[in-house]
């Protein structure tokens, strides 16, 4: 079953340093979440996450076609290269503040 993920849920996973896994456009993924707000181009959701699974790396998922959501763990630990200053996003929804320097790794 492909069940949506509600804002709520996704708002409070955010806030929680939440890993979760999730399926978008026909792969799971698994990755750390670390802002939700809204894409200039087309103003739907979009969440800037840190992927492990399938691929390494930073991704932009549209809200909508995230399915099948679930929390698996937190992580402890914010990417020294993470901004909320995305470019294509244009208004920030919830998000993890960049921490300073010496609290961040890599």
């Amino acid at each position: 079953m492909n069940d949506p993920v509600r804002l709520a849920t996704l708002r409070r996973a955010i806030s929680d340093f939440s890993r979760a896994t999730f399926y978008y456009e026909g792969v799971t993924i698994t990755a750390d979440l670390y802002l939700l707000g809204n894409a200039k181009k087309t103003g739907a959701y979009v969440v800037l996450a840190w992927c492990h699974e399938p691929n390494l790396g930073w991704q932009r998922l549209r809200f909508a076609l995230i399915k099948n959501f679930k929390v698996v763990g937190r992580f402890e630990s914010m990417r020294s290269d993470y901004t909320p200053e995305d470019p294509y996003i244009s208004t920030l929804d919830t998000y993890l503040p960049a921490m300073r320097r010496r609290e961040a790794v890599h």
